[in-house]
């Protein structure tokens, strides 16, 4: 699989290629460790010269057909998000790469597709759960879905601070955070 360099509509690059989570990487992004401290998180730097990355965003991918036939579709139970890092430890898993390349560039429009609603939850709701579910025992998984839980939370305060502050797109934020919130409680 080849990725190409994702960048916004003002040509800034987005974070589009990443190291496969951890529980320990998701505690990181969780605190915004990754941020503050540069810790492993969730992204990684896209890299210089075409080479390997753990997972690519799913927004645009090249993708050799032996490689699809191998590994087959997409995993239904991920619902836009992390089906893509999910996708990606499969590929390597069976002895293919993943591979970024800045020599392509496209346009993405992040959450262009969700902006017609406010249906979706904040960072993919349930998915991340399912892929730490999916890939990791029992105890990882739940160790990994209380960080989750934990940064929701923070978030979800942050933004509303924010909308008390007067910014205009923070009670949606929040609003998608608690949202996510919700859900991952009435799973458990």
């Amino acid at each position: 699989l080849v990725a190409p360099l994702v960048v916004d509509p003002s040509g800034t690059p987005e974070a589009s290629v990443g190291l496969f989570p951890t529980p320990a990487r998701e505690r990181n992004h969780a605190l915004k460790l990754d941020k503050l401290t540069r810790a492993p998180g969730r992204t990684c730097p896209f890299p210089d010269q075409t080479g390997p990355v753990d997972w690519a965003s799913g927004c645009a991918w090249l993708l050799r057909a032996e490689a699809a036939r191998e590994v087959g579709p997409l995993d239904e139970r991920f619902f836009m998000y992390f089906d893509d890092v999910d996708y990606c430890r499969r590929l390597w898993s069976s002895g293919w790469q993943v591979l970024a390349t800045r020599t392509v560039q496209v346009e993405h429009r992040a959450g262009h597709g969700s902006s017609a609603t406010g249906a979706l939850a904040a960072e993919g709701g349930m998915s991340p759960t399912r892929y730490f579910e999916k890939h990791f025992t029992a105890r990882e998984a739940e160790r990994a879905t209380r960080w989750l839980v934990r940064g929701w939370q923070l978030r979800a305060m942050a933004h509303q601070v924010a909308n008390w502050f007067g910014r205009p797109d923070a009670a949606a934020r929040a609003a998608r955070y608690r949202q996510a919130l919700a859900r991952t409680r009435g799973a458990q």
